[in-house]
């Protein structure tokens, strides 16, 4: 279930998950959300709508924080072009990031979703939207 394991509003993967997710699906896990409560879009769920269109615009999720363990999600679709799951990377540490590995990352992380959903049943040539 959307939402259950990893909270959209905080991890990669929930972002991605959330994004992916069909409209109706992705409306009631946002009406569920105590925007209220603390944390990255506290009292901000048009920023939070804006960030999931914008998740699958570029086809990944990215949660970084400051001094935290940073993290890169990326969908995982099914024969049907269905959301099925989300692949997360644990990025390199800041002390060591840099632009072109961060790119090189979740490269690498679009790929293996790719494949994993091409191994599902999606032709390689096709990028499922919603």
């Amino acid at each position: 279930t959307t939402g259950s394991l990893h909270s959209p509003t905080s991890s990669a993967c929930g972002k991605v998950c959330a994004a992916f997710s069909k409209e109706e699906v992705r409306n009631a896990l946002l009406d569920k959300i105590d925007w209220n409560a603390p944390g990255d879009f506290q009292k901000r769920r048009p920023a939070f709508e804006e960030e999931l269109a914008s998740v699958r615009q570029r086809g990944w999720a990215s949660r970084i924080i400051p001094g935290e363990v940073n993290a890169a999600g990326v969908p995982l679709f099914d024969s049907r072009r269905m959301l099925f799951g989300a692949l997360g990377v644990l990025l390199p540490p800041k002390r060591i990031m840099t632009e072109e590995l961060l790119q090189t990352t979740v490269e690498a992380a679009f790929s293996c979703g790719k494949l994993i959903s091409c191994a599902m049943g999606v032709p390689a040539t096709e990028t499922p939207s919603e």
